[in-house]
């Protein structure tokens, strides 16, 4: 359940934030959008949360791991996209 409530909060953020810049700003079409901020969402889950965050530092250094996990989100967004 922890899961599945981060996967949608991601998806939401997503989705609002590619639609109102791809579909508002470079008229993209609205599908278009959605598919890619669903994509992220997985791709960005699966490895940055799951994966690099969890695997990044020690337990104790909680800004460390959350500032390696956001980088490695934006490089995987810039490449999606």
């Amino acid at each position: 359940m922890k899961h599945l409530k981060a996967l949608i909060i991601k998806l939401i953020m997503s989705a609002l934030v590619l639609g109102i810049i791809l579909t508002g700003i470079y008229n993209y079409d609205f599908s278009n959008s959605m598919l890619i901020s669903l994509v992220l969402t997985v791709v960005a889950y699966a490895l940055g949360d799951l994966l690099v965050y969890r695997n990044a530092a020690d337990d104790s250094d909680y800004k460390k791991r959350n500032i390696i996990a956001t980088i490695s989100d934006l490089i995987l967004i810039f490449l999606v996209i």
